[in-house]
């Protein structure tokens, strides 16, 4: 039986997402995708897909809270690792969107903003980025937004340009923006 941590289960997954972002990012706005299409697709069963997923909305939940879970641990970590140093941490958040890039490419074919720069999560994250802010908390609120929106807006413009930057280019850049 297919559990949610048995291999098997975690590869027709992983298999699901991958088609489904495949097939969104053939498809105009105007055009929805439905449970069928994306079996036939995926050459499953549709009770395979439910077995996973109770929509295609769940599905898409599922694969952007998974994507925020992983930056908000590689963040934590490297805030860790460095925490007065917002290149090396930004270094690790477009190292992790250069690797996962297609979604990202995807995603943001279908929306305005990057979801996780929303989270409470992220957000929390950021605090820890603010000690190299001002004191005054309305200096530091207003810097952290502009950080948040900055990265936002560099990140898809990057995207969009289809990564031409290293990694460690577009943290610099974010650091001499910020700095």
């Amino acid at each position: 039986m297919n559990t949610a941590h048995n291999q098997r289960a975690q590869e027709t997954e992983a298999h699901i997402k991958s088609v489904f972002l495949t097939m969104l990012a053939q498809r105009t706005v105007r055009q929805p995708m439905n449970v069928k299409q994306l079996c036939v697709h995926a050459h499953i069963n549709r009770s395979t897909f439910y077995v996973h997923y109770k929509d295609i909305y769940d599905l898409a939940e599922k694969i952007q809270l998974d994507q925020q879970a992983q930056v908000i641990q590689l963040l934590d970590h490297a805030l860790v690792a460095a925490p007065d140093n917002l290149a090396f941490v930004m270094t690790r958040l477009f190292e992790f969107v250069y690797k996962n890039r297609y979604f990202y490419q995807v995603y943001l074919q279908r929306h305005s903003g990057i979801f996780l720069f929303d989270s409470t999560e992220f957000q929390k994250l950021m605090t820890k980025i603010a000690v190299r802010l001002p004191h005054n908390p309305v200096q530091r609120r207003y810097r952290m937004a502009f950080l948040t929106a900055g990265v936002g807006a560099m990140m898809r413009q990057w995207l969009k340009d289809d990564c031409q930057e290293t990694p460690v280019e577009m943290a610099q850049l974010v650091d001499l923006a910020y700095w």
